[in-house]
């Protein structure tokens, strides 16, 4: 009986196996459809046109969070909204656990809790995660061949800070002394320290004319995205590098025109067991206005247009004596009003054209004179003036050469 009984034993084991092995390609099929469709949704998004968002922050080796920003870039007119978070901001994910963005890492809070934490504050589901090491950073800067910014003096001897005034090209470790000088702990010098990597972010996004030769595949996917810790996949990855790199080759190389900068505004409270934290104001309403209307503005492809008028200052940085004055003839005859003309405070090497209003009256008065160099300032307080214009060596009196 057993010896008869075993080949049906044996058939019957072989049909299971075969339909198991059979179930196994069924749920494998539906699992690569499944994951086919999740890495082709960014693909999608960035053919549709839609916003693709991300949040971006740095840490040191005590995985103190240095600070955060959310970029949100729109595919159809290339354009970015970005939101500067403080390291002190208050954030929560549940009502048990709560932290400041600084302290997340050593608290064990997840990368994908703090993203959604982030997101729950600002009123916006963000896409993406990408956390970078200072050293990592210092790393890409110095082989993007460093980031040029404008600059007012930095002068701080006792905590060995010292950034010049004017045009500057910042390598790694100047990048990282820029971007995390603070005079003092006081809510209005953190708040400078953000306008200061709004800037800086600003010329970050502007892409040299050496990148597609700097940022092959090979080193997008094997140094690029090694350096950050991410929820994107490799090969979502790849799928946005390649859509930004076609835009870089179809002539579009300057990601900053158009771009929103937001900063997250928080009130200082005492808290126990911190020196301070820093709440949002009205609880986060104020910047998810603020952010509904910066989405609606990267929509256009375009910047809204206002009053034709042009109110520009003109400062001589050569040493060419009455340049002004002949520079401002000039773009008088282009319908600009030039209000004030005068000496700049150090010598400039590169002309330089300063938005202190909207951004769209820089750009038109720097695509006149084909300036490339077009930075954010202050606006004034006491004087109504929308563009600064620097006049530098490379200035021939009617266009940058």
């Amino acid at each position: 009986m057993r010896h008869g009984s075993s080949p049906k034993g044996k058939i019957n084991i072989t049909g299971f196996f075969v339909l198991g092995f059979m179930l196994l390609l069924i749920v494998g099929a539906v699992l690569t459809g499944f994951f086919f469709k999740g890495e082709e949704k960014l693909r999608v998004a960035m053919r549709n046109g839609q916003n693709v968002s991300f949040l971006v922050c740095g840490y040191n080796e005590e995985k103190v969070i240095k600070g955060g920003m959310v970029m949100i870039f729109n595919a159809k007119t290339n354009r970015i909204a970005t939101i500067a978070v403080l390291p002190k901001t208050f954030l929560s994910y549940s009502r048990m656990e709560n932290f400041t963005l600084e302290e997340a890492l050593n608290k064990k809070v997840s990368f994908d809790n703090i993203r959604a934490s982030v997101s729950k504050i600002i009123g916006y589901d963000i896409n993406y995660y990408f956390f970078i090491q200072e050293s990592n950073l210092i790393r890409l800067i110095d082989i993007m061949g460093g980031i040029e910014i404008y600059s007012n003096e930095i002068k701080d001897s006792p905590k060995d800070t010292y950034i010049p005034a004017g045009i500057t090209l910042l390598d790694g470790d100047k990048s990282m002394e820029f971007l995390t000088y603070k005079a003092g702990d006081s809510i209005d010098e953190e708040y400078d320290q953000f306008k200061r990597l709004n800037d800086y972010v600003r010329n970050f996004v502007k892409l040299k004319s050496d990148f597609a030769e700097l940022f092959n595949d090979d080193v997008a996917a094997g140094l690029l995205y090694k350096t950050v810790t991410t929820n994107m996949s490799q090969d979502d990855f790849m799928i946005f590098f390649t859509e930004i790199r076609t835009r870089y080759q179809a002539g579009y190389t300057d990601f900053s025109r158009g771009m929103n900068n937001l900063i997250l505004y928080c009130d200082k409270k005492a808290m126990p067991g911190y020196d301070y934290i820093l709440q949002a104001k009205n609880s986060g309403d104020w910047i998810k206005k603020e952010l509904g209307d910066a989405l609606e503005n990267i929509k256009n492809e375009k910047a809204d247009t206002a009053e034709n008028n042009i109110v520009v200052e003109i400062l001589n940085g050569t040493d060419i004596a009455g340049f002004a004055v002949r520079t401002k003839r000039y773009l008088s005859t282009f319908g600009f009003d030039i209000l004030e003309i005068g000496n700049a405070q150090n010598e400039a090497e590169y002309t330089v054209v300063i938005m202190r209003t909207q951004e769209q009256k820089a750009t038109k008065l720097a695509e006149l004179i084909n300036c490339k160099r077009v930075i954010q300032g202050e606006p004034y307080s006491d004087k109504k003036i929308d563009v600064t214009l620097i006049l530098g060596r490379d200035f021939n009196g009617k266009m940058v050469k």
